[in-house]
């Protein structure tokens, strides 16, 4: 790596067409400041981020001798595959951030340019690791979700932030240097955290990073939750459970004016669904491949289990959905990916028999399904490609009931097939009676 980066400190160059046209004096047009920023001013070696109109990254800069320079086009694009191949490396990805090791490298990259580094670019890494890395727990607030003690998903632990939880993190709290200043932090996580359903992540990592892959991993497993949720299911009714604030809750702003008055209303758009996980209804989860996705939720071992994952995730998602013809589109989608080799297959025949063939044995049904597939799609395609209004609720409702149908099949048979195209290859000779 070291030799890598040693190769970027020739490419640095100087950057002033970026700056030709910014007037630098305002830091902001309704706060002028009254005097200007000279090279006495800078106590130390300024750097920033140049992008474009679109917001895209062009050019990383640091001012040096009056004058910014720095890395861009071709040799930022080759920086920036740089950084995110380390970021991307086993030992890395699971305990620093990408915007960490950006800022290694281009400090890294700065230093050597004016020849005041003579450590190794891996002896940098070492130390950031060794000094921030660290054993974490992180605990992620979800909105709209009820839970009889705990469970176990993925490598999170899904429970209720309780009083007593609270009196561990107090009595951790003022254990701390300037426990009388901590008061407010206190108060702060009562208000906010307890009585609250959380995801707790025990995580090894930099406390960005920590937060990152809690993040990441909380919005992965609540989608997979929403396999068996009433979102699923039902047409006209949208989720929002989520990790705090990750998803928009709706909202209706009104301003209205008259001669005597003026009044604003903000207030939230009914109904909402709130995810039930008492003791009742995880046991009836289990039956139907809870434990399976919380296996498949973070590791998948073949192409199967890896397509399998990425169909049933896109599918979770479509709880999300506030218009319903928006979550139909996905939910087909999500039918799309796992049911046809390729976009090549027509979906209307092949993806229909395969469907019917996958969740029922008998011929009458089978005939009902395809119908009734055929149907909605048609719905479906008229949506798309003619921005017409989705009605026929009864219809879409059991093409809902069978696509879901249709996604159990699978994830029963998650551990039966190594690839994708042999689960086609099942369901093509069901359909022949092979």
């Amino acid at each position: 790596m070291g030799e890598q980066v040693a190769l970027y400190p020739p490419l640095i160059e100087d950057l002033s067409r970026f700056y030709k046209n910014r007037d630098r004096s305002p830091i902001h047009p309704d706060r002028p400041i009254d005097h200007k920023i000279t090279e006495e001013n800078i106590i130390d070696i300024t750097q920033a981020t140049i992008v474009d109109a679109s917001g895209k990254e062009i050019a990383i800069s640091f001012i040096y001798d009056g004058t910014p320079r720095g890395l861009s086009g071709e040799n930022l694009y080759k920086f920036q595959k740089f950084t995110n191949k380390i970021s991307e490396h086993n030992s890395i990805k699971n305990h620093i951030s990408e915007k960490s090791i950006r800022k290694i490298s281009q400090d890294y990259i700065r230093e050597l340019y004016l020849k005041k580094n003579k450590t190794e670019f891996g002896e940098i890494i070492e130390k950031y690791f060794s000094e921030n890395v660290q054993k974490q727990k992180i605990f992620i607030p979800v909105k709209g979700l009820r839970i009889d003690g705990e469970l176990k998903f993925g490598s999170s632990t899904i429970t209720t932030f309780s009083n007593s939880i609270m009196s561990n993190f107090e009595e951790l709290v003022h254990k701390l240097p300037n426990a009388d200043r901590n008061h407010g932090f206190l108060q702060k996580l009562r208000k906010n955290f307890l009585g609250r359903s959380v995801l707790i992540f025990h995580l090894e990592a930099e406390e960005i990073r920590a937060f990152e892959i809690a993040e990441e991993r909380s919005e992965r497993y609540l989608s997979l939750l929403h396999y068996w949720s009433a979102p699923i299911l039902i047409f006209n009714i949208t989720s929002h459970v989520a990790p705090a604030d990750l998803r928009p809750w709706p909202s209706l702003l009104r301003l209205a004016f008259s001669k005597d008055s003026a009044q604003m209303n903000d207030s939230l758009i009914p109904p909402m669904w709130e995810m039930d996980l008492s003791f009742e209804i995880i046991s009836h989860y289990e039956k139907f491949g809870l434990h399976v996705l919380s296996i498949l939720s973070d590791k998948q071992e073949n192409s199967f289990q890896e397509h399998l994952m990425r169909s049933i995730l896109f599918y979770g998602r479509s709880a999300y959905h506030i218009d319903p013809s928006d979550k139909l589109l996905q939910i087909t989608t999500a039918f799309e990916m796992l049911a046809l080799k390729n976009s090549t297959e027509p979906i209307g025949s092949l993806g229909a028999d395969r469907l019917a063939f996958a969740i029922s044995n008998d011929p009458k049904i089978r005939q009902d399904i395809v119908k009734n597939f055929k149907r909605v799609y048609g719905l479906r395609s008229r949506r798309t490609h003619h921005g017409h209004d989705i009605k026929h609720e009864e219809e879409i409702s059991k093409y809902m009931h069978n696509i879901w149908q249709f996604m159990f099949y699978s994830l029963r048979h998650w551990d039966k097939y190594t690839s994708h195209d042999e689960f086609i290859d099942n369901l093509e000779n069901m359909r022949y009676g092979h």
